[in-house]
């Protein structure tokens, strides 16, 4: 039921990910030339109704390294079991999909009731880029 620890791997943008897990707050940071984006991950459990519910609360920054304008590509977040198959996915929305130069926006998303087979989570780029 516990999440992993956190890891970051870097990769093409089609191919960024950044995995991360906790039973606290955990950071990671993914990046290639031009685009990076930084995840903050809490697992929480909150009591609703006299029911406790776990919740994966996820936010980020997705940052426009480079000189040019960049359309952001769909972003997902993904609930891996332990042999890194997909539980289940949903998309992330960034707050804006077009970044300017050197600047950047955030992102936030969460999962309530996660698998509880799930042991990590994987944010990434969709594709292309």
């Amino acid at each position: 039921e516990k999440i992993n620890a956190l890891t970051a791997e870097s990769a093409d943008q089609g191919e960024n990910a950044a995995t991360a897990g906790a039973s606290s707050q955990e950071t990671s940071t993914v990046s290639n030339s031009t685009l990076e984006i930084t995840t903050n991950l809490d697992v929480v459990q909150e009591v609703r109704s006299g029911t406790e519910v776990q919740i994966i609360k996820i936010s980020g920054e997705v940052i426009n390294k480079s000189d040019e304008a960049r359309a952001l590509t769909p972003i997902s977040a993904y609930l891996l079991d332990g042999n890194g198959s997909v539980l289940t996915s949903w998309p992330v929305r960034p707050a804006s999909d077009f970044l300017e130069p050197r600047s950047s926006t955030t992102y936030s998303t969460q999962l309530e009731n996660p698998d509880p087979t799930g042991v990590e989570v994987e944010i990434k780029f969709d594709s292309g880029g």
